[in-house]
């Protein structure tokens, strides 16, 4: 079911958010983002914040989906978002093409989320092949016992957010340094989940990021 927060008894929404997350209820990625949603305070916006699982197996049907989204709502969406990964995927230069078309920002993470996760932790620029290497590295370096699909990440993590915006920063500018020749999509690491995080404690925060964004896309 998806999950929206807005103020009782409001007449009037100044910003919707739409975002679209790679696989179920069960996944770690939309409990994460759930919980996020729910730990955070409106502050009086009046913001309605939609966050839908999907069963959807690629980024492009991803995206396909929640540009169908934003034509149904007759462009009463204000931001939408999809979050998914590059671990599994080759379609990635099609999913990227199509979202800068429609207009939808992606949340993507390489080789998978679990990075976002290790980057409550620690800062790395170490490549991984796939997500269960990565959850290797939060149990050996017993950071946290995490398992595939956790539910109660946000929960066990969410003291480590600052750390974790801050890291996500820094590896995308160092990241930049040595592989500016590569599409965002091939890098690894790599991760922007800091920036959604960012939109969902602060949706009406003015920044302008249009640069970021042509450059993501290009």
């Amino acid at each position: 079911m998806p999950k929206s927060r807005k103020p009782v008894g409001s007449r009037r929404c100044a910003k919707r958010i739409y975002i679209l997350c790679e696989g179920s209820d069960k996944h770690s990625e939309y409990a994460y983002l759930s919980a996020l949603i729910k730990d955070t305070p409106l502050q009086g916006n009046t913001v309605q914040i939609e966050l839908v699982p999907t069963e959807k197996n690629t980024g492009r049907e991803l995206v396909e989906e929640a540009a169908r989204k934003i034509e149904r709502k007759f462009k009463k969406i204000d931001e939408a978002w999809v979050v998914y990964d590059q671990d599994g995927y080759t379609l990635h230069k099609e999913t990227f093409r199509l979202a800068k078309e429609k207009g939808v920002k992606l949340a993507f993470s390489a080789t998978a989320f679990e990075m976002w996760i290790l980057l409550h932790y620690k800062y790395t620029t170490k490549q991984f092949s796939k997500s269960e290497d990565i959850i290797k590295e939060l149990k050996n370096k017993s950071f946290i016992d995490y398992t595939k699909n956790a539910t109660n990440v946000y929960s066990i993590t969410k003291n480590n957010l600052a750390v974790a915006k801050q890291n996500a920063k820094q590896l995308r500018s160092e990241v930049e340094k040595y592989d500016s020749d590569k599409k965002i999509y091939e890098r690894n690491p790599y991760t922007n989940l800091d920036l959604l995080v960012e939109e969902i404690q602060h949706p009406d925060l003015k920044e302008n990021n249009e640069a970021f964004w042509d450059d993501f896309y290009k």
